[in-house]
């Protein structure tokens, strides 16, 4: 391993990162959501990786929080890049109330979010990290985009760190009892489930959503769910895409 001189911050960033500080004393992301924090490390937007241009380029430099960095270094460090995963262990645990919302395909999922949440709550939900990602909602959106949209879930999950005010709802299929206290005992969170009855479902959806829903009400049965990362069982997204 590395050490802190052989990266790249030696004697000169030292030096040069306590002007950058005093010129922008508060943390750039706290900012973002008027919150004025102390900055306490000056951070590279786009990260370097040795290149000494990217490296020393003032532009590419923000103040943040040691707990922004943290965050923002596991974010591109430990989950986004190291492949797509739909249950990473890195989550941090949220500063804010979670609640996760579970159901098949067609439950209702999202309108019961948008029915309960208040102005200041957030709603997490991975078929909206497919339009974030490629503009087209995750109920049509191409199975190409999943693991993209999985990390921008992941990273949206993660910024819980530092939110302070208001509720966020998750939305995830989670069939099983096993994998709905895996997400509520990593996001200190509380569980809804929403389960109108696979006929209700039937009617509503069509195509893969309805093989989804029918899919999720085979799985609640079997209640056998195990942490992807602890077999070789191919891995999941939401309604059972494969990762």
């Amino acid at each position: 391993m590395q050490t802190t001189t052989q990266r790249g911050y030696g004697w000169r960033w030292q030096k040069a990162r306590l002007p950058f500080l005093s010129e922008h004393p508060l943390c750039m992301a706290c900012q973002a959501q008027n919150i004025f924090t102390p900055a306490m490390v000056v951070d590279h937007i786009k990260p370097h990786k040795g290149d000494e241009t990217l490296m020393w380029d003032r532009t590419n430099w923000q103040s943040l929080c040691k707990l922004c960095h943290d965050l923002k270094t596991i974010t591109e460090d430990g989950g986004l890049n190291s492949g797509a995963m739909t249950h990473p262990e890195w989550l941090p645990k949220p500063a804010c109330p979670v609640i996760l919302v579970t159901g098949p395909s067609g439950a209702g999922k999202t309108t019961y979010c948008k029915t309960n949440a208040g102005p200041h709550d957030i709603i997490i939900d991975l078929d909206d990290c497919f339009t974030a990602v490629c503009g087209v909602h995750g109920h049509e959106a191409d199975r190409a985009h999943l693991k993209q949209a999985i990390r921008y879930r992941n990273k949206m999950i993660a910024s819980l760190i530092t939110r302070m005010q208001g509720t966020a709802y998750l939305i995830v299929s989670s069939p099983s009892q096993k994998e709905c206290a895996w997400w509520t005992a990593k996001l200190n969170a509380k569980h809804v489930l929403v389960d109108p009855g696979l006929a209700v479902c039937e009617q509503r959806v069509t195509g893969r959503r309805m093989e989804a829903a029918r899919d999720w009400y085979a799985k609640a049965r079997r209640n056998d769910w195990r942490h992807p990362a602890g077999h070789a069982k191919r891995a999941t997204g939401a309604d059972g895409w494969p990762v």
